[in-house]
């Protein structure tokens, strides 16, 4: 441990919230040579996890991103009422029945999610790719390099991917909780999200024109 000289948290807002992350990130900093650089990245950064870094980083350097840097401007959003997991799936098929998608990137918030997502779009003829946090690094680029290349249309995946290209944006929610998170993400970033009807085919033609 007293060789490593570069240690680099990424994620760092869950592995210090985290139960029991927490702990181990401590115990490998004391490990550590006092000359050991620290790298902290993460999305977010609320006051309890930058008072922990700073306890860990003496005197460090922050770089934050501007909040008119972190959204995208050529990324058009909108939000879609489900009553479930069902109801999201329902709203997908009734894109993709409406308006031609050349390549989507689907996010779910767990592997469980993932893999049951891509069985039922693989049933119905889809492309389909995963992208979760059990491959290898590998297997992360050899998916990656498929889906850049065409091979697959569809790429499923729980975790958070730099997109840096112009499109939209469909949020599928089940309940308050979720619009509620919509809605601070409106007023975060002063951006009004828009609500789709994917029940109605005149709705979703809007959005591929």
């Amino acid at each position: 441990m007293k060789k490593i000289i570069v240690f680099v948290l990424d994620e760092a807002d869950v592995m210090i919230a985290t139960q029991g992350h927490h702990d181990q990130c401590i115990r490998i900093h004391k490990m550590l040579n006092t000359q050991c650089q620290m790298l902290f990245f993460s999305a977010t950064y609320d006051k309890e996890v930058m008072d922990f870094a700073r306890l860990i980083v003496a005197d460090p350097t922050i770089i934050r991103l501007m909040r008119e840097e972190e959204s995208l401007e050529n990324i058009k959003q909108y939000y879609v009422r489900c009553k479930n997991e069902e109801g999201k799936y329902n709203a997908i098929q009734n894109i993709y029945g409406c308006i031609s998608v050349g390549q989507a990137i689907i996010f779910c918030h767990t592997r469980r999610t993932a893999a049951w997502l891509a069985a039922k779009m693989t049933s119905d003829g889809h492309s389909v790719a995963v992208l979760s946090g059990d491959l290898t690094v590998e297997q992360r680029l050899a998916v990656l390099d498929r889906f850049r290349s065409g091979l697959e249309k569809v790429l499923i995946t729980t975790n958070v991917l730099s997109r840096g290209k112009s499109g939209i944006a469909i949020n599928l929610l089940t309940d308050e909780k979720t619009m509620k998170v919509c809605s601070d993400i409106e007023k975060h970033f002063n951006k009004k999200i828009e609500v789709l009807n994917t029940d109605s085919a005149d709705d979703i033609e809007k959005i591929g024109t």
